[in-house]
């Protein structure tokens, strides 16, 4: 192999490297931007339920609304597992 077969086939491998650097990045750019969406609704939901336990019972929250966001909150860990 002579010198001048090797610096092309360098430059192509570092191409590919880059080429292969950029998808990784563009990969996790993508991944955590889907993991965000759940996990800011999933971090309103909680908000909203310490909320109003914390203003105690008597601001007219029924149980029933309560265990309908205690579900949404179950439903998204799922999702997110």
């Amino acid at each position: 192999m002579t010198a001048q077969n090797t610096i092309p086939r360098a430059a192509l491998r570092m191409r590919r490297l880059k080429e292969a650097v950029e998808a990784r990045d563009a990969f996790l750019s993508i991944a955590s931007h889907e993991l965000r969406t759940p996990l800011t609704a999933l971090q309103l939901t909680v908000q909203s339920l310490l909320r109003r336990i914390r203003r105690g019972t008597d601001d007219g929250t029924s149980l029933e609304r309560i265990t309908e966001k205690l579900d949404t909150v179950q439903r998204q860990v799922q999702r997110l597992s």
